[in-house]
This record gives C-alpha cells, structure tokens and sequence, in this order.
C-alpha cells in the first residue's frame, strides 16, 4: 500500500539588492577634548608643586612656585636705576639753561660790540677829515701844533675804540657758538637720561612679569594627567611641568582603515563600547 503526501507549498518572490548591516569593532582612544601642558616661564628652581598625577584642581589654583630671588634682585637694581636717571636728566636740564642764559648773554655783547663798532666806524670818519685838515692848516702855519696833536690824539683814541671793539664782536661770537655747542650737549644729554629712565622703567615692568611668571596657575578646571618634573628642578623657559585636561569634556579618537574611509559619513550613528560601559555602571549605581 502506498502512503499519500500532500503537495509541499512554495513561496516564491523577485529578488532584489538590499544593504547588508556589517558590524566593524575598531579601537579608539578617549581623551580630553581641551589639554594643556603647563610650563615655566623663567629660570629657576622649582620650590613647591603642589599636584600629583590624578588630581583635580580648579581653575586659578596655584600649582607650581619658582624661585625667582634672581629676577627680584634685577627688579631692585632697575629700581634704584630709575632715580638715579632721573638725576642725570635734570642735571642735563641744568645745564641747557645754564648754556642758554651764556649763550643770551654772549648774544647781547655781540650786539653791543657790533654797535660800538658801528658808532666808531661813523667817528673815525670825521675824525680822519679833522686830522688832515688840521696837518694843512698846521702847515700854513694857521693853528698850532696843539690843535694837531687833538687831532692825532683824537683819531688814535678812535682807531683803537675800533680795534678793541672788533675784538670783543670776536670774542662774543665765539663764546656764542661755544654756548650754542654746549646746548646741543645738554640735549644730547637729556636724551640720553631720559633713554635710560625708559629703559630701567621698562626693565622694572618686564621683571614684575617675570616675577609674575614664577606662580604657575591652573587655566581651567581639570585633572593631572602627567607631571614632568619635581620639587627641586630647575625649570627654564619653555619646559614642561604638568599637563592638565579639563574634566567632563572627552572625546574618542578611532584611526579608520583605508578600507572604511569610503563608507564613513557625516552624523553617522557610532555605538561606542565606553558609552555602554559608562551607562550600565550609572544604572548599576
């Protein structure tokens, strides 16, 4: 006797494309999305660190002290400086006054030997025109010897005056032109002061910023990741002591392979192991 089967039903349909999902495990690293490596900005030995690896820190608190007794003695010599410059300024000042007052003074004497000449040049003139005639007349026997020896006198008396005023104008030009030469000295010179009044005012203001400098401050609100150094040290400018990553701000980093870059795109959804991780210790907590 043979068994009956009962017809088997088939389902057909159209094949079609359709995306198949495929999971790819890649390995990241999570850090901080804002870190900064703390360094020194002066020379010196590292007296106080008050931080370990691990710690929290605010922003402002103080994490490191140099030892900067080397810049405060520089502070205090460009401070005594600045006086002492401003001395040498009003000295100058001093002195450009004084050179002003000989050089009004040798001005006013040229001016007067220059009128004396000029008043002798007029007499000497008629002075000249007296004597000859009085030569003539002497010789005709119209006056006597008396009256020419005035007129001799007279013209002697005012070539002299002549002389004696065309020394002086000399003399008061030059000392002009020597007052003139010391007044340029003098203002030479107050540059010069008031130069290196700027340049020790400028030297106080750039060590107080050293000084400054010597206190490393936590910038924001962060933890220590890495300390460089140790109490101690010296730190010179430039040089690492702590890295602080602020907290509550982190970020993955994942290096895709080359085969993936295509398949990557903008606001692509990523599950992440760490969010997993953090979730579930949050709801066993």
């Amino acid at each position: 006797m043979v068994a009956a089967h009962s017809p088997m039903v088939v389902k057909t349909a159209i094949a079609t494309r359709q995306p198949i999902a495929i999971d790819r495990i890649l390995t990241g690293t999570v850090e901080s999305s804002e870190s900064v490596t703390l360094t020194s900005r002066v020379m010196g030995q590292i007296r106080q660190l008050t931080v370990r690896e691990g710690d929290i820190v605010q922003a402002g608190q103080r994490i490191a002290e140099i030892d900067v007794r080397d810049i405060q003695a520089q502070q205090q010599q460009a401070t005594a400086a600045i006086p002492q410059a401003q001395s040498a300024v009003s000295i100058a000042h001093s002195a450009k006054l004084t050179a002003q007052a000989q050089k009004s003074q040798a001005q006013a004497r040229v001016q007067e030997a220059q009128a004396q000449l000029t008043e002798a040049q007029a007499e000497l003139a008629d002075a000249q025109l007296y004597q000859q005639r009085m030569v003539m007349l002497r010789l005709e026997g119209a006056v006597s010897q008396s009256r020419l020896d005035e007129a001799n006198t007279r013209l002697s008396v005012i070539q002299a005056r002549i002389s004696q005023a065309k020394a002086g104008l000399t003399q008061s030009r030059t000392t002009v032109k020597q007052a003139q030469a010391a007044v340029v000295q003098a203002q030479a010179q107050i540059r010069q002061a008031q130069a290196q009044v700027e340049q020790a005012q400028a030297q106080v203001k750039q060590t107080q910023a050293n000084l400054d400098y010597g206190t490393v401050i936590a910038p924001f609100t962060g933890v220590i990741t890495h300390k460089y150094t140790e109490v101690g040290a010296m730190a010179g400018p430039g040089e690492s002591i702590v890295k602080l990553e602020r907290s509550g701000h982190l970020r993955l980093s994942v290096d895709a392979p080359e085969s993936l870059v295509g398949q990557i795109q903008r606001g692509q959804s990523v599950l992440s192991l760490f969010y997993h991780f953090r979730q579930r210790e949050s709801q066993d907590a």
